[in-house]
């Protein structure tokens, strides 16, 4: 999927707490995007980016996100 954390930036496709933990305990992978509409904020640097890419990796594992 082309989807961030929700918690991150509130937007339809991306995805909520739950929806994410639920991924990664069934072996899955968000794929996270740096598309404006999405990303919002995150995407103005390179540093904001990494920080969501790292936040979000602390969160579920670096084996359940993609880039």
């Amino acid at each position: 999927n082309h989807a961030n954390p929700r918690e991150f930036f509130d937007h339809a496709r991306n995805k909520r707490p739950e929806v994410i933990d639920a991924l990664a305990e069934r072996g899955g992978v968000l794929g996270l995007t740096m598309y404006p509409n999405i990303a919002g904020e995150w995407c103005e640097s390179v540093e904001r980016w990494c920080e969501l890419v790292a936040r979000t990796v602390e969160r579920i594992g670096v084996d359940h996100v993609g880039v």
